[in-house]
């Protein structure tokens, strides 16, 4: 009889161990974006949590109210549970979840975002002969004037304002 009851009560054990977060988020008012792996819950009010670009989440548990949770772009996420009111979940457009809802809550899908070409940079070439930088824009030559090192001026310009740096004399160094 005791060995029935033992197991019963580690089976019990067993099945609410494993239907906790692996990643808990409790409190009132907190700000975190982490990467998670394993399911993940947040218990309180008023949170505001990232889950990052890699994390691999089965399970998001969201206990309390007006929480806003932003879901990243490739995240796995196949789950989300909401008990509450005033939640929010930001997921990309093409995350299918499936989703458990008690109180008044939203999912806001967003369009994935386009990520730019990479920046072209250009090389430019010194002439010393004619002080210009030459660059090649659309087949045309253009070039551009560079201000000798002697015009670029040595002394500080004075705007009326004391000089913090300078010693008793005014002397900078």
């Amino acid at each position: 009889m005791n060995r029935i009851v033992i197991g019963a009560g580690a089976l019990v054990v067993l099945t609410l161990a494993s239907g906790c977060a692996y990643n808990s988020i409790a409190g009132t008012g907190i700000v975190r974006a982490d990467q998670y792996f394993g399911n993940v819950g947040v218990t309180g009010g008023g949170s505001n949590i990232t889950i990052l670009n890699g994390s691999k989440v089965p399970k998001l548990s969201i206990l309390g109210n007006n929480n806003t949770i932003t879901v990243e772009e490739n995240v796995e996420l196949r789950r989300i549970e909401f008990w509450g009111k005033g939640n929010t979940v930001s997921v990309p457009e093409d995350l299918t979840v499936r989703t458990t809802e008690v109180g008044n809550n939203q999912i806001i899908r967003r369009p994935r975002m386009k990520h730019e070409a990479p920046i072209e940079w250009i090389e430019l070439e010194y002439d010393p002969d004619t002080n210009t930088l030459e660059r090649v824009d659309d087949g045309t030559l253009e070039s551009l004037p560079v201000a000798p090192a002697e015009d670029a001026g040595t002394e500080p310009a004075d705007d009326g304002e004391p000089d913090w740096n300078a010693d008793d004399e005014g002397a900078v160094g």
